[in-house]
This record gives structure tokens, C-alpha cells and sequence, in this order.
């Protein structure tokens, strides 16, 4: 099997690249080292071929246009241990490049055989030979390189890579390693989702699942809202995350599979649950009613006390006089709040309450728990606060002035005068330290930038009560005037 592998491009340092593809160690002493420019056996050749033809280019360019900032583009083809030898290898790599550029771009093909599956790297000239243009990759183009990889491999008799929706789905997830061991049957992965595939379809509780892939060597355990799996028994190493593994094999899809959704999940608070052996009882509403649940069904989960249930199971609420009724887990809804939407709501809560000013300074900030909806309805709601803010203020001295005696007035409005024409002589020196520091002086900038912002409002709202004060003014000569 021919894996493909887009790799980063190289942008700084292309000789250092080009050594590594050729390391003579790497590549049988360069004997699998072929290139369409330049002298295959040295790096230093490659790298003047290269540099030769993108001056071109940079030359007919000098009148316009950007700078070529790629030096090469750089794609590996791995092969499945044992199945090529590194000839073979090298002869598919060279027809693999020849298939994506012909000999219309520099390129360089080396074949790595120090590592136990035999790989290609391929280095290209982002610049055309004879056009000078720079090359233009499509979206698509793991599926394309794939794709030639494909038609050379496969009339070889060689496994090929299938693209999603043909064979085996891919996942994202899965690295090359992986699926060399999934191929031979050894891996750590697929040993897991066969035990935990085996515990899913032989329980219906949660406690009863975690219990059988502990006794079949697996631990379990819960990390924030991360379920993570070790298989000791089988040799693993690390723990993996559920959600690594696949969708399937997160907490809340487990729980599903096992019969607890289409689930309706509530908080319990410790002063409503009374658990007496296999079953507890959950006290709703203020009325002595309560209801009967299995113990199974309750579970820890961020220190509080969940019941997750199907939303059509039936349960029976007892009331203070001994009547009963039969209900659905549905209306639990009345008295406990869901799980998820109360999780969501405090997380909320615990931004909505907290002082806003760092939404006003830095709209950019992010804030956990909140959707980028809702952190933009709060940017703007902010702004508008401090603008209603900064006109209550305006308001209230203006209300000072109208109830101040004539010379009182007067000398209100020689101190607003000042206070305008020193914060004025402040924002200047301000503008001016701006542009006198650093950028690299983040702190000093912050400072700065925060300084200037204050002294912007400052004067807006000396503004707004000049122009109160001169309308006042206006409106009372010219009701004067009306008098005569």
C-alpha cells in the first residue's frame, strides 16, 4: 500500500532540506538519488539549479508582483513494509513526480530505506522552467497525488490507498503507522474497539460496561469530559481519548449504545437523592412527590449527581398521600434541569456576571463556554452600555449646571474649559509615546492605547455637555426674546 503525505513546504532553509532527502545514509549511499537538474549525488548542485530559475523568475517580475516565498513543495510516498523493494521504490517515485510536473519543474526524488517501510520524498520547484509562472495546486490535492500514486502502483500488483467512500472509510484520526498494524492485523486500536464492541452489545448499564473491560484487562477513566481507554493487557503504552478512536466511542455515544438515550440526562442535587441499595429515590417539586430509579442510572459526572434515562421510560411518582402516577422520564423536566443546558448555562453565567471591561478593550477575546454569536451580541452590548454610560454622565452634570447659581455656572464651565484643554495637551503627549515606542513593548502599548481610549471618552463627554449647555443657553435667549 503506497501511502501519500503532503508535507510543509519548505519556505527558509531549502539547502538543509535537500541534505536531508539525500543523506547518503538514508538513501544507500545516494545510489536511490535522481533529480532532472543539477548533479543528483550533491545537494549544493540541486540547490543552485533551483535558486537559478526562480532569479529568473524574480528578474521578469522586478516590475510587479510578489516575491516567490515557497523555495519547494515537498510530498512523501510510503510503502507497506515488506511488500517493494527499494528499486522498485525508486522507479515509482521517479514516474510519481515525472506524472505531477513532467519536465516542466526542478525536482528531486530520494528514497529513504533506513526506516522499516520505504518511503519517496519529493522536492519541487514551485517555479516553471520556460513560463517562469509559479505552479498552482488545487484544494484537491492529496486525492490527486493519490491518485497517480494509484496508477502506478496498482498495475504492479501493489495495494492501493482508497479515497472516502471507496473501500474502507478513512479517518483522520488514524496515522500511517496505524494503518500499516491494521493491515497485519496488530493493532493496539482495533484489539480496543473489538473488547469495548463486545462489552457494549453484553450490558445495559454504564457501572456493568466499565466492570467487563476492566476484567478484560482495559482501564477506563474520565478526564474533564474526555473518556480515555488503555488496554494494559494487549501491551499499550498510552491512553487514547474515545474521541480519537472515533465518534462512536465517546462518553455520551457509549451511553446512548447502551440504553440510556435517546437520553434525557438530569442534575440531581444531593439534598433531593436518597440512594438506599439498588434503588434511589429522587424527591421533585416541593410536595413530598418523589420517584424510584435504579442506582445503575445515576453516575458522577464534574462533581454532580447525573440521571440519564430514556425519554420514553416509564416511571412512577408517588405523592405525599400515597397516590400514584405513571409518567415518562420527559417530566423530570419540570423539576431537575438537563445536564447539557445546565452545564451550558453556568459555564454562561460565570462570564455574564464578571465585569466586562476586557470585552470593551480587547473584542478578541475568547471566552470558554460562549459561541462566537454570543461573545459578538456581548461586544456589542458592552459598547452600548458604555455609550449610554458616558451620556448619563454628560446628563448628570449638565443637571448640576442647570441647578447652580450664575456664577457658580460660570465657573463650570471655565473648569470644563481646563479639563478639556489638559486632557487635549495629554492625548497629544500620548499619540507621541505611541509612535516613539517599540512595537515589540506590548505592556507599554496596552498601557499606552488604554491611556488614549480614556481620554477620547473624556473629551466626547465634555462634548456632549457643551452642547447641552449651549442649547440651554440658545433656548433661553430665545424665549427671552419671545417675552420682549
Amino acid at each position: 500500500m503506497a501511502t501519500v503525505k503532503v508535507s510543509k513546504p519548505i519556505r527558509v532553509n531549502l539547502l538543509g532540506a535537500v541534505k536531508y532527502v539525500c543523506n547518503g545514509d538514508k538513501t544507500n549511499e545516494k545510489v536511490f538519488v535522481s533529480s532532472n537538474c543539477g548533479v543528483p549525488q550533491s545537494a549544493e548542485s540541486i540547490v543552485d539549479a533551483f535558486e537559478k530559475t526562480v532569479a529568473r523568475a524574480e528578474k521578469y517580475r522586478a516590475s510587479g508582483g510578489q516575491k516567490t516565498l515557497i523555495k519547494a513543495h515537498h510530498f512523501i510516498q510510503s510503502f507497506k513494509p515488506g511488500e517493494i523493494s527499494a528499486k522498485e521504490a525508486h522507479t515509482i517515485g521517479c514516474a510519481w513526480a515525472a506524472k505531477i510536473v513532467g519536465d516542466d519543474y526542478d525536482y528531486v526524488v530520494a528514497t529513504h530505506v533506513d526506516r522499516e517501510h520505504i518511503h519517496n520524498h519529493l522536492l519541487i520547484n514551485p517555479v516553471h522552467r520556460q513560463t517562469l509562472k509559479r505552479i498552482r495546486f488545487s484544494k484537491n490535492l492529496p486525492r490527486y497525488l493519490r491518485s497517480l500514486s494509484n496508477q502506478l502502483t496498482e498495475p504492479r500488483g501493489l495495494s492501493v490507498t482508497h479515497e472516502k467512500g471507496e473501500g474502507e472509510q478513512r479517518d483522520k484520526n488514524i496515522d500511517i503507522g496505524e494503518r500499516y498494524q491494521r493491515a497485519e492485523g496488530r493493532s493496539f486500536i482495533q484489539i480496543l474497539i473489538a473488547k469495548i464492541e463486545q462489552c457494549v452489545s453484553e450490558n445495559t448499564t454504564w457501572d456493568g460496561f466499565i466492570a467487563q473491560l476492566n476484567s478484560l484487562g482495559v482501564e477506563v477513566n474520565m478526564r474533564g469530559k474526555h473518556i480515555t481507554f488503555r488496554d494494559i493487557s494487549a501491551g499499550q503504552v498510552k491512553a487514547r481519548r474515545g474521541k480519537t478512536i472515533g465518534e462512536a466511542y465517546t462518553r455520551q455515544a457509549l451511553e446512548a449504545r447502551l440504553g440510556h438515550v435517546a437520553a434525557l440526562s438530569y442534575v440531581i442535587d444531593s439534598s433531593r437523592l436518597d440512594i438506599n441499595g439498588d434503588m434511589a429515590r429522587i424527591w421533585i417539586g416541593g410536595s413530598g412527590q418523589y420517584v424510584q430509579v435504579k442506582t445503575a442510572q445515576i453516575s458522577q459526572r464534574d462533581g454532580q449527581n447525573i440521571v440519564s434515562l430514556p425519554a420514553t421510560f416509564p416511571l412512577i411518582v408517588t405523592e405525599k398521600n400515597g397516590k400514584t402516577q405513571q409518567v415518562t422520564a420527559a417530566y423530570l423536566a419540570r423539576w431537575l434541569p438537563q445536564y447539557d443546558a445546565q452545564t451550558r448555562r453556568e459555564k454562561n453565567d460565570m462570564t455574564m456576571y464578571q465585569p466586562r471591561r476586557h470585552y470593551f478593550w480587547n473584542p478578541h477575546v475568547e471566552e470558554h463556554g460562549m459561541t462566537s454569536r454570543e461573545r459578538k451580541r456581548n461586544i456589542g452590548r458592552d459598547r452600548r452600555m458604555e455609550k449610554a454610560s458616558q451620556e448619563i454622565r454628560a446628563l448628570l452634570i449638565y443637571y448640576t449646571y442647570l441647578k447652580s447659581s450664575q456664577g457658580e455656572k460660570s465657573r463650570m464651565i471655565e473648569k470644563l474649559e481646563d479639563d478639556c484643554r489638559r486632557n487635549e495637551s495629554e492625548l497629544f503627549a500620548v499619540f507621541k509615546r505611541q509612535k516613539a515606542t517599540s512595537a515589540g513593548d506590548s505592556t507599554t502599548n496596552k498601557a499606552l492605547k488604554q491611556r488614549r481610549d480614556e481620554l477620547l471618552k473624556q473629551l466626547d463627554m465634555y462634548q456632549q455637555v457643551k452642547e447641552l449647555i449651549e442649547g440651554f443657553n440658545e433656548r433661553k435667549k430665545t424665549n427671552e426674546h419671545h417675552r420682549r
